[in-house]
């Protein structure tokens, strides 16, 4: 499956984008609700700080088809009121706590739905070729990812 996921291309300049961070002493995240082999990967491949992720289970190098979410007990997201694999507004909470900063002191870039409360909880909320409903809740929308280096 990596080899798979490895033939997607990256977003144009992500990594340029992410080596600025770097040189800015910017901790990086990958929180998503997808899988731990494709946000590790990401993580080596773009020298990523953190990464947050369902893990599927494999056994003898196969997939059971098992998934141990990243939750460890289910949370109703407070805006959309959906239950989703991932409360990215925790992940959010839990890295202020690592790193002893505010949450105004974070960045979160989303996307999606199960995005919202990251963007909301957020010193600065990017919404990254988003939605409408998405860019409600952010302070910033974009869809030119270097860009975003004006607003850090």
């Amino acid at each position: 499956l990596i080899t798979i996921f490895r033939t997607i291309p990256l977003q144009k300049d992500v990594e340029l984008v992410i080596n600025e961070l770097k040189k800015r002493n910017i901790k990086t995240a990958i929180v998503t609700d997808s899988y731990h082999f494709v946000a590790d990967d990401l993580k080596k491949r773009l020298g990523i700080d953190y990464t947050y992720a369902n893990k599927l289970i494999s056994v003898n190098g196969r997939f059971t088809g098992e998934i141990i979410l990243n939750n460890h007990e289910l949370i109703k997201d407070y805006i959309s009121d959906e239950i989703y694999s991932i409360c990215k507004s925790c992940v959010l909470e839990k890295l202020c706590n690592i790193l002893s900063i505010s949450e105004k002191e974070t960045i979160a870039i989303g996307d999606g739905i199960v995005d919202i409360s990251m963007l909301d909880k957020a010193g600065l909320g990017i919404a990254f070729k988003a939605s409408e409903k998405i860019q409600k809740h952010s302070n910033v929308t974009s869809n030119n990812i270097i860009s975003l280096l004006n607003y850090i």
